[in-house]
């Protein structure tokens, strides 16, 4: 018996030392809400790729991250390219879109996961699944998230969003 429940306690000791993860259902869960909360939290980066981005609180979330000094760069489809826009005039000037006629890409770029750099308890995390940044995403689809603070998963995510974004020429900044 003793066997057994220290067993127990162990695998549970190591479970939480391995990371946290959240799992949210759009028709269940206010991802939104949730999701403007993390980037209103995030104290050093916010990098998102995204194939379509058109809700507004994200936006503006995205905003006041990046006035409040928070790095926040971007990349989307060229599905996205009005809101890649608004976000260059509105200051964050590190937004890249993929445009299906570049020569290597696959004919959307359909990616659907934000990185935060710093966030609960002073870790990265990444937000990931097949939550669009849109309206429909948040009031008509069946969508799911899971966020993760596993250093592995951050670390394949960000060299893949490094070297995405510095390969795409169709930067807002350049």
């Amino acid at each position: 018996m003793w066997l057994r429940g220290s067993s127990l306690v162990f695998c549970l000791l190591a479970a939480s030392a391995l990371g946290k993860s959240y799992v949210f259902f759009s028709d269940r869960d206010p991802v939104i809400d949730d999701l403007v909360r993390w980037i209103d939290r995030e104290k050093r980066g916010v990098d998102f790729a995204i194939y379509a981005f058109t809700h507004i609180r994200i936006e503006e979330a995205l905003v006041r991250a990046h006035e409040r000094g928070v790095r926040v760069r971007g990349i989307v489809d060229s599905f996205s390219e009005r809101m890649a826009l608004r976000l260059f005039e509105s200051g964050l000037d590190q937004i890249a879109v993929v445009r299906s006629k570049l020569k290597g890409y696959k004919p959307i770029f359909h990616h659907k996961f934000i990185l935060f750099h710093c966030n609960e308890r002073g870790r990265p995390w990444v937000w990931t699944g097949s939550f669009n940044l849109s309206n429909a995403a948040e009031k008509r689809n069946f969508e799911n998230v899971l966020l993760t603070d596993s250093i592995s998963v951050f670390q394949k995510y960000i060299a893949y969003f490094d070297e995405t974004f510095e390969t795409i020429e169709n930067k807002a900044s350049n």
